[in-house]
């Protein structure tokens, strides 16, 4: 019942976010004199604006995380009740 409603999915996309977030920060630490030297070379708007987009990129990326994810254990947690109910009828 899990997989038929989409349990699955949510939790692959949870995963999937969660792993691009983590790979951006992994990129951010491993450039940083790239990402240093790209905003140096900015005014303090632009920088500001540049900073600003990769904190509400990653900030909407993990809100999808944790929304599926929430969904993925709302849907494991009613498949497994409506599985005994199932069991529990038959037998």
């Amino acid at each position: 019942m899990w997989r038929r409603h989409g349990g699955l999915i949510a939790a692959a996309m949870a995963v999937l976010s969660v792993a691009v977030v983590a790979f951006g920060a992994w990129f951010t630490l491993a450039h940083s004199g790239d990402w240093q030297a790209l905003l140096d070379s900015r005014s303090s708007y632009g920088m500001g604006l540049i900073t600003l987009t990769v904190v509400l990129l990653s900030g909407w990326l993990m809100a999808v995380a944790f929304q599926r994810a929430e969904e993925a254990v709302a849907l494991l947690r009613e498949g497994s009740s409506a599985d005994v109910e199932e069991e529990a009828d038959r037998g």
